[in-house]
């Protein structure tokens, strides 16, 4: 049994039997991409409020109603970035804190890029792109100066399904 505690448009705080909040979030799904422009992830760079500071991520952002998951990804990649995708694969949905909310982010892969135009962004956003090499950001990831979990994800996934080249990390 769990307590209402607040309720919003898009969301509702509830607290269970034992005194822990979770968020309920109603009809939102996001989408991220893990894009390979040859030896180079394109990644962004974002403030991020919840942790006080700038966090490199994978570009992608939420689901527009009658949209499906594949045309957001486009949108939010070209939008974010300026770069369109060819060919993109599903590699997966991820729940990225499930003790605290029932958001799923669905991952995509692409090694199918090109630069056609600048970032459009939204007047909220503040956004830069970052070019990291694909052994940089298993390095980074490895000795946690990346900390997002959708790139990590995504990035085991990819490599799991051989998208990826095999690597060593040291």
């Amino acid at each position: 049994m769990h307590e209402l505690r607040f309720k919003e448009e898009e969301f509702s705080l509830h607290r269970d039997e034992y005194g822990r909040h979770f968020i309920h979030v109603y009809d939102y799904e996001s989408v991220v991409i893990l894009a390979q422009n040859g030896e180079h992830f394109v990644l962004i760079k974002q403030f991020r409020p919840a942790l006080g500071r700038e966090i490199i991520q994978l570009p992608g952002g939420g689901v527009k109603t009658g949209e499906s998951l594949e045309e957001a990804v486009r949108r939010e990649m070209l939008e974010e970035t300026g770069y369109e995708c060819g060919e993109v694969q599903y590699l997966g949905g991820c729940f990225l804190a499930p003790w605290l909310t029932n958001e799923i982010t669905h991952v995509f892969y692409t090694n199918q890029v090109r630069c056609v135009r600048d970032p459009s962004l939204e007047s909220h956003e503040k956004i830069e792109l970052v070019q990291l090499s694909v052994d940089d950001c298993l390095q980074k990831l490895k000795d946690g100066t990346l900390q997002d979990g959708e790139l990590a994800f995504a990035v085991c996934q990819a490599m799991i399904r051989g998208l990826l080249p095999q690597r060593m990390v040291k």
